[in-house]
């Protein structure tokens, strides 16, 4: 394998985990047909390099990286602990990426550094930015840097499509604790109810400061990062304006609502293809029992 374009879709694939065919032809095929896209990527299925996963029932397709593929890249990536390729859960790790990525799908800004789940996982914690906390304590689905001369920010992110135990929430209460009054946690839930009782456990009494902020999927789903937070310091407040005081490349003329072209888009070829709508996505997500 030689072209750049095929490893830049490799390298890619393992960062993220998993991806739709829009979000990789928005990504590296932006100015050719739909079909000459989906041709490089069954290309590289039929070489063994990335494969399709789906639902039980065969919908909701996305790409992933092999083994195989994986082998062609090891040699480009930082030093890895794990080599783990598989998504545990797609559909989460689907909806991850398209909220951290965000409007940056095509090119990421100067002044934030994106960290995945993926990379907190696999490589040695010393490569790891100094700023974040050591993953070994808890593995957030992702973290925002926001660099600037005189300080850094850091923004984690926590996708929970389903209420876990309070003991979970519980041990998060350390983890979280040592963030600056600066730094936040987004989290992304289904039902408000999930958030106060996250707040609830975290808390046993009123802190001096805390850092969460929660929006609901239903929101990213149709707004993106125009999505308002509904309980937290900034609530009211939309992420993107959150954001925008944090990076000079964010303001309020961003493309933010995103998210269906690359969540909603069902694709299975060139040709045929359909787009899910957010109720679809809630109603499956919902009848899964997804937990991650």
């Amino acid at each position: 394998m030689s072209q750049e374009r095929d490893i830049l879709i490799l390298k890619f694939l393992w960062e993220y985990k998993v991806a739709t065919s829009a979000m990789i032809m928005e990504r590296y095929f932006p100015n050719v047909t739909s079909r000459t896209a989906y041709n490089c990527l069954q290309r590289l299925r039929k070489n063994k390099l990335i494969t399709v996963r789906t639902t039980k029932y065969g919908t909701w397709p996305v790409w992933e990286i092999t083994r195989t593929g994986l082998k062609e890249i090891i040699q480009l990536l930082p030093s890895l602990e794990s080599k783990v390729t598989s998504s545990e859960n797609p559909i989460h790790d689907l909806l991850v990426s398209s909220i951290h990525l965000g409007p940056f799908i095509k090119r990421f800004p100067n002044d934030i550094t994106f960290i995945t789940e993926q990379r907190l996982r696999s490589v040695e914690p010393s490569i790891l930015p100094k700023e974040i906390p050591s993953p070994k304590e808890h593995r957030p689905d992702g973290y925002w840097i926001f660099n600037s001369d005189k300080s850094s920010k850091i923004f984690s992110l926590e996708v929970e499509l389903v209420q876990k135990s309070k003991k979970r929430y519980e041990t998060l209460s350390f983890f979280y604790g040592d963030f600056k009054r600066t730094d936040r946690c987004i989290w992304v839930v289904t039902r408000k109810s999930t958030a106060k009782t996250i707040l609830r456990t975290l808390y046993k009494s009123r802190p001096e400061y805390y850092v969460h902020n929660f929006v609901l999927l239903k929101d990213i789903l149709r707004f993106g990062w125009s999505a308002r937070i509904f309980l937290g310091p900034e609530k009211e407040q939309s992420l993107l304006k959150l954001f925008s005081g944090c990076s000079q490349y964010i303001n309020s003329t961003m493309p933010v609502n995103v998210f269906p072209k690359y969540i909603l888009d069902n694709r299975l070829s060139y040709q045929i293809h359909s787009i899910l709508s957010e109720s679809e996505i809630l109603k499956r997500i919902d009848s899964m029992g997804i937990s991650v």
